[in-house]
């Protein structure tokens, strides 16, 4: 049953007001059906209205490129595109399957931060309303970065990297994804401020430990 948030003015009240951002509230109408509401003055009929619940995002797409990314090299990026709803502004998460959402974006394309592992990503589509879609999980795998003599040449495209997702994650307002990468990069530059030669293993290991924000399994 509906609690006392999903109908705040109660069922009383002079005035009935429903909250259909509520998820338990909106389980109970079928996205896009149409329904009456009647009022009951001592058993008795009274006036009634119609209204039509609100359908959650449809038709649209998430994709994550590429399938196989280097490690603190290749950008992955998901991106949700041909969505629409009945309820605008439209917001967009992502997550390895079974972990945690990323903060909602209203932008669809997102930057994943992952280290060394196979994952599935999913997209999350949702509405003013609070409808959501969410896509199917796609395969992603990340392979671990070439190392070179001195370790300079891998050092150079995990900054460039980080850069460009540090970027993309302040132009689509994603402070909480800003707070954890910064936490992973400080835990990894303390873990080995060289990074270089066999404390390299050592370092991605801490990197893994301070980014769980981003591998959520």
């Amino acid at each position: 049953l509906p609690s006392g948030a999903d109908v705040p003015t109660g069922w009383e009240g002079q005035e009935l007001v429903l909250n259909m951002a509520s998820e338990s509230l909106r389980s109970l109408f079928t996205p896009g059906g149409t329904y009456t509401l009647s009022l009951l003055v001592d058993g008795n009929a009274g006036p009634s209205i119609s209204l039509r619940a609100p359908s959650k995002p449809t038709g649209g797409s998430c994709v994550t490129t590429p399938a196989v990314a280097t490690e603190l090299v290749d950008t992955i990026t998901c991106n949700c595109a041909g969505w629409s709803a009945d309820e605008l502004p439209m917001t967009y998460s992502v997550r390895v399957e079974g972990g945690q959402w990323s903060s909602p974006s209203f932008r669809g394309d997102m930057s994943v931060l992952l280290l060394e592992g196979s994952f599935q990503i999913e997209g999350r589509v949702t509405d003013a309303a609070g409808g959501s879609a969410v896509t199917p999980p796609q395969g992603l795998t990340v392979v671990p970065m070439a190392v070179t003599t001195g370790n300079n040449t891998v050092g150079a495209s995990a900054l460039d990297a980080l850069e460009n997702v540090l970027t993309t994650m302040g132009g689509t307002g994603n402070a909480a994804g800003l707070i954890s990468a910064a936490a992973m990069i400080a835990g990894g530059l303390e873990a080995n401020p060289n990074a270089g030669g066999g404390g390299n293993s050592t370092a991605r290991r801490r990197l893994l430990a301070s980014s769980a924000a981003y591998r959520m399994r």
